[in-house]
């Protein structure tokens, strides 16, 4: 990722690489407060993470169900609403994407 960033930053772009768990609420706002420190108002956001646990539906535990609606909704909701609330506060306004899938 950083050798993407750099290619980025080569061709007058501006990147930055972090590294977060999204189902990891507490990391989230503090995210995207360093985004929104480099790079200035965010104006898109792409919910793109997402997982599965190698089981059938009926065999899932409840915690690996847990562990997947962490990442893949929880996850998102979350972080949607940090960056929506930091849409409204610059007074822009944007555009969140969510990206998701259903394995079982």
């Amino acid at each position: 990722i950083d050798e993407l960033c750099a290619e980025i930053s080569a061709e007058r772009g501006r990147a930055l690489a972090l590294q977060m768990d999204v189902a990891d609420i507490d990391q989230i706002e503090p995210t995207v407060a360093a985004i929104s420190e480099a790079l200035g108002p965010i104006d898109v956001l792409v919910n793109n993470a997402g997982m599965s646990v190698d089981a059938k539906a009926l065999d899932l535990s409840p915690s690996d169900y847990d562990e997947v609606m962490g990442t893949n909704a929880k996850g998102a909701y979350f972080m949607a609403q940090a960056v929506a609330r930091e849409m409204v506060a610059n007074g822009r306004g944007g555009s969140i994407i969510n990206v998701s899938s259903f394995v079982t």
